[in-house]
């Protein structure tokens, strides 16, 4: 009877255990249906992204030939699909108007006239494109505004020249550049015969870009000078050369950042031992193989910059300098100290030296890059944004603080800023001069 009695009063505690156990199996038999379901749709969703890959068509010769020469499956795969982009229009980003000080909307295509113009004394002399197939208003003046230049010219159809004044001119009536049809736009006229039609880019003015103050060497200490931080970019075996830089370069109020290719164990573990021993100098464990002209140059530069945010040692700097092992100074720390000391708040970047439409040219920014298998492959031509000013020098700059963070920000421009200048040669040389 005892029993009995116990088992009448706990049954419905049994009741309820039974119906938890069900409700658990029955919750586990779902969720593991959902994740078949999710898993199963992500398939197709990848299956889908193959295909559309493999459907699009690729007739580009760059393309082709680069997706013939990748190596691994990824770089392959990753080629296709920015070759499909290109080809669907979708590659390029569209930047936001132009915010810049020496940029004005209203001047945006302003006409200035028709002018008589012959090959020996041309109107505008600075640089000269011919657009067979795609001259319009818009396409010579995009490609005018990038470099630089203040007016834009549109003359015989296909040609479009550029240039910051107007030399040799003389106007004619309007009639005269009303001859040719722009190729890429039957509503346009493209000039005359000997003589070009010119409007305004946009710019306001050509800027000239702003040397430094030279300051001769001098025994005098740098009052409150600015906090340095020293950028090694390493990548060889001659651990002896980067120290004797190092000894030369080296100031307790600074600090040295060291970044070693991913292919250099011995370089890397020669710089551990110098890190152990000295407080301020950092050598990181986030690696990249950084190839010449490769876009892991300008990742690897931001990527320190976003690095520094956790250093707390190195959490006043002001100044961040790349070198490469190869580099040695010709004047004494102290000196290079004072320049930039004295030239607070301003960043230094060399220029090309010249006329930009050529540098443009020189280095391939009219193309598409892409860095897969340690290698940049070319894969087609490229559609610049509108109201972009580009430009460059050498890629061993010296950056302030307040710019460094800003090109690493989520702002629309240096966000965009850098995903272009992913797809460009050499892009260290000019993202910052740009």
């Amino acid at each position: 009877m005892a029993l009995v009695s116990c088992n009448t009063k706990y049954w419905h505690y049994a009741i309820v255990i039974s119906l938890f156990f069900f409700l658990n199996i029955y919750l586990l038999y779902n969720t593991a249906q959902h994740t078949q379901i999710k898993e199963k749709l992500k398939h197709e969703k990848a299956e889908e992204n193959k295909n559309e890959i493999a459907s699009c068509e690729i007739v580009d010769e760059l393309a082709k030939s680069a997706i013939s020469r990748a190596v691994s499956q990824e770089c392959r795969r990753k080629l296709e699909t920015e070759a499909c982009q290109l080809k669907n229009g979708t590659f390029t980003d569209q930047f936001p108007i132009s915010t810049c000080s020496n940029h004005d909307e209203q001047l945006v295509d302003s006409p200035i006239g028709c002018f008589a113009d012959k090959k020996e004394a041309r109107v505008l002399n600075d640089f000269e494109y011919k657009f067979p197939q795609q001259n319009s208003k818009e396409t010579c003046r995009k490609h005018c505004y990038k470099a630089g230049f203040v007016y834009y010219g549109l003359e015989f159809g296909h040609e479009c020249f550029c240039g910051n004044d107007l030399t040799n001119s003389t106007k004619i009536d309007d009639k005269e550049c009303q001859t040719y049809r722009c190729p890429n736009s039957n509503d346009e006229f493209c000039g005359g015969f000997n003589a070009v039609e010119i409007f305004r880019t946009g710019l306001r003015k050509q800027i000239t870009p702003r040397k430094a103050k030279y300051l001769p060497p001098s025994d005098e200490l740098v009052i409150n000078p600015v906090k340095i931080l020293f950028l090694l970019q390493l990548n060889g075996r001659n651990e002896r050369q980067v120290k004797r830089f190092l000894k030369s370069i080296y100031l307790p109020q600074h600090y040295y950042y060291i970044h070693v290719d991913s292919r250099q164990s011995y370089m890397y573990s020669e710089m551990l031992q110098i890190a152990d021993k000295v407080n301020n100098i950092h050598v990181t464990d986030r690696r990249f193989s950084s190839i010449w002209g490769g876009a892991s140059l300008l990742q690897m530069f931001q990527q320190v910059i976003r690095d520094l945010k956790d250093i707390e040692e190195f959490s006043d700097w002001e100044y961040i300098f790349n070198f490469s092992e190869s580099d040695f100074p010709i004047l004494p720390i102290r000196d290079f100290e004072r320049l930039v000391s004295s030239n607070k708040g301003m960043s230094f970047l060399a220029s090309h030296g010249y006329n930009t439409g050529k540098f443009i040219q020189k280095q391939g920014f009219e193309f598409v890059f892409s860095e897969c298998d340690q290698r940049m492959f070319r894969i087609g031509k490229r559609d610049f944004p509108h109201n972009l000013r580009i430009d460059g020098g050498s890629d061993w700059v010296g950056i302030h603080r307040d710019l460094a963070e800003y090109s690493i920000s989520d702002q629309e421009f240096p966000r965009k800023l850098r995903k272009m200048f992913e797809s460009i040669l050499l892009p260290l040389e000019s993202f910052y001069h740009t």
